[in-house]
């Protein structure tokens, strides 16, 4: 991911004169828990037709990440389409590898990172050891909320860290307009040219409803899925995005829905 981030700010900085308000709904989700984010478009009713934003149901993998001082952000975790990325997750989780650790990168508007080693001298892998390939599934994409593996640019460089998509769908609706007087291509064009990315209409149009970045389609394994805490994501973004170095994670926790 770091080796295409310039491309990426290319994209970003073209609208870094607009200001976006959170993607979604308001009308209330017959699936939606006491006190979720019903705003979210991704947890609106027709929204649910789509694997990714189901809503967990009891006995399916979840993820409680804590924020120190902002609160829980919840993630259903896809253990059947990325089986070694949940497992490695699970498993560091449980170890206490993430707790204690910084919110370490973020960038408005794109993403939220987390669990690098707290010390230089911790070697960061797999449980595995080394990384580990990624996992990409037809039914995941990279669309707001979801969690992903963070890698060096390059398949196989899979080891502890993570991070949280936050693109809303305001702005990926608003690329075209700016690219085309740029570069003389909309955005399907600007994908397929400058990160291999092919997105057929039914595709594109997800991140168009939903918010994420068609940038990294394909090359980031999706593992997990925001269901509950996108406030506490947003303000966590909104912090380090705007240079707060202070953000932790107290823990994770991975437990069965019930």
């Amino acid at each position: 991911m770091a080796e295409k981030i310039n491309k990426i700010f290319l994209i970003l900085c073209l609208l870094s004169a607009l200001c976006f308000s959170s993607c979604g709904k308001t009308k209330k989700s017959v699936y939606a828990p006491e006190g979720s984010d019903i705003k979210e478009a991704t947890l609106s009713d027709s929204a649910q037709t789509f694997f990714q934003y189901r809503y967990p149901v009891e006995g399916q993998l979840c993820a409680d990440i804590f924020i120190l001082d902002y609160g829980h952000i919840y993630v259903r975790l896809f253990d059947e389409d990325a089986p070694g990325a949940v497992e490695n997750f699970r498993k560091k989780a449980e170890k206490g590898a993430y707790t204690g650790t910084l919110i370490s990168k973020a960038v408005k508007d794109y993403y939220v990172q987390g669990g690098k080693p707290l010390t230089d001298d911790v070697k960061e892998e797999s449980i595995w050891g080394g990384g580990f390939t990624n996992e990409i599934s037809s039914r995941l994409a990279p669309t707001r909320g979801a969690l992903c593996m963070a890698n060096q640019g390059r398949n196989g460089t899979n080891a502890q860290q993570f991070f949280i998509v936050t693109t809303s769908a305001e702005t990926i609706k608003k690329l075209d307009e700016p690219l085309n007087e740029r570069y003389g291509i909309g955005l399907r064009q600007y994908l397929e040219e400058n990160y291999g990315t092919e997105l057929d209409d039914k595709k594109l149009g997800r991140f168009l409803d939903y918010g994420g970045a068609p940038w990294i389609y394909g090359h980031n394994t999706v593992f997990g899925q925001v269901f509950k805490g996108f406030d506490v994501l947003d303000k966590v973004e909104e912090d380090a995005a705007g240079g707060k170095s202070d953000i932790y994670i107290k823990k994770i926790t991975v437990y069965k829905y019930v």
